[in-house]
């Protein structure tokens, strides 16, 4: 809880878009949406999954719900991401929404309020 928190409010800092859950497990979309949005995500973007709901909002006027998930409590082991790795992957993805947000041939994935505005 604490990792999707802190990955929404970064992304809602970086970008301006507000994302419940960037990291959702399960989606149920549109073919030609889903299609639309891969596109727009770059093949170098470290965490894909976050890029992917983040290009579907972003891109497209879907109608979003939200079901609560529940997971069962973990029987046997240990968890196999750290601490120290869930910092190391916040950073890349610090890095790769930087990245994108600054390009110009990715305009889209700028907030409404940084886009720069063409001459007409």
């Amino acid at each position: 809880m604490i990792v999707s928190f802190c990955c929404r409010l970064l992304l809602w800092f970086l970008t301006g878009t507000y994302l419940t859950d960037p990291n959702v497990p399960y989606r149920l979309v549109r073919a030609n949406a889903l299609r639309k949005a891969l596109h727009q995500v770059p093949v170098d973007f470290e965490l894909q999954n976050i890029g992917l709901t983040f290009a579907l909002k972003q891109g497209q006027k879907l109608a979003w719900k939200y079901f609560p998930i529940h997971f069962r409590a973990r029987r046997g082991g240990e968890n196999s991401i750290n601490y120290r790795k869930i910092a190391k992957m916040g950073i890349i993805l610090l890095r790769d929404f930087r990245r994108i947000t600054h390009e110009d041939s990715h305009t889209w994935w700028r907030p409404s309020w940084a886009r720069r505005r063409l001459a007409s």
